[in-house]
């Protein structure tokens, strides 16, 4: 276990070109724990191993790198959860001082909190947090608990069940929550542990 650990920290100070050299065209020259502390950390940094072609050929591991940093969709999700978070912010912190109802007000603060927070995580996203997925989805979790909570209110306050404002808070947020646990440019950016 220890020589484990020593080889992956060793192997985390190398360049990532000598590590894809040492685990492809070099790998004969090493041990089966050197090449396997070697291909994590080649994942770790976005590296994925590719088909193993003519394996009893002996043919090396192909690597093939995994699109990391923020772009993409992960810069349109950053984008649009900060324009939401922006927008649930400004819209309930108007709403404050116009509900009388006491749990009307519990939701405006909770619809407060939840805009502040998802600014708080598009900031973590940005600076490349390794929380900062699992924070993000905790951010779309609460806006469907309280956007059910919110559409119950209204519904045996008011008797208006906003059936619109439910179905859209539920299919993007399980867009996003999709794509949190499955990208591989959210887990390369943030690390294997990325998804929620």
């Amino acid at each position: 276990m220890q020589q484990d650990l020593d080889l992956a920290a060793t192997y985390a100070r190398w360049d990532t070109e000598d590590l894809v050299r040492a685990a492809t065209t070099a790998a004969f020259e090493f041990t089966p724990e050197a090449l396997t502390a070697m291909r994590q950390e080649l994942e770790r940094r976005g590296y994925t191993a590719g088909p193993e072609q003519a394996m009893a050929a002996g043919a090396p591991t192909v690597f093939e790198q995994v699109p990391t940093g923020i772009g993409g969709i992960l810069l349109l999700f950053i984008v649009i959860l900060g324009v939401e978070s922006i927008r649930t912010l400004v819209a309930w912190v108007g709403a404050l001082g116009a509900l009388h109802h006491p749990v009307g007000r519990l939701i405006a603060v909770a619809w407060t909190c939840i805009g502040a927070y998802g600014l708080i995580c598009c900031v973590l996203l940005v600076r490349k947090d390794r929380r900062a997925p699992r924070l993000a989805a905790l951010c779309f979790i609460a806006m469907v608990v309280v956007g059910v909570l919110n559409a119950l209110h209204n519904y045996f306050v008011m008797g208006i069940l906003r059936t619109p404002f439910l179905l859209r808070i539920g299919v993007h947020s399980g867009i996003w929550l999709t794509y949190l646990s499955i990208s591989k440019r959210v887990k390369a950016t943030y690390g294997a542990t990325a998804g929620w």
